[in-house]
């Protein structure tokens, strides 16, 4: 059990590092487990997200971390995804 749990515990950085990797260099991201590692809410604050619609912006996130949900790493995923100039 506790392997299972440290092995959990590397998730969050690995997909903040693959999210960085992906987006704007100056983007904001912040990545909270909610019930366990499987639950996330992603908060980003990018100019990538300049002209996207909601689902533009939610697409290009899958189009980063896809893999992670493919490999059943993570299970829910809530994203708050908005420009600088929207906050």
């Amino acid at each position: 059990m506790i392997s299972l749990i440290q092995s959990k515990m590397s998730l969050i950085p690995e997909i903040i590092k693959v999210l960085k990797s992906g987006l704007d260099s100056n983007s904001t991201i912040e990545l909270i487990a909610l019930r366990d590692e499987n639950h996330l809410q992603l908060n980003v604050v990018s100019d990538d997200f300049k002209s996207k619609s909601k689902i533009e912006r939610h697409k290009l996130i899958y189009s980063i971390i896809g893999d992670f949900f493919a490999n059943e790493k993570i299970h829910a995923l809530k994203m708050n995804l908005k420009t600088k100039d929207e906050i």
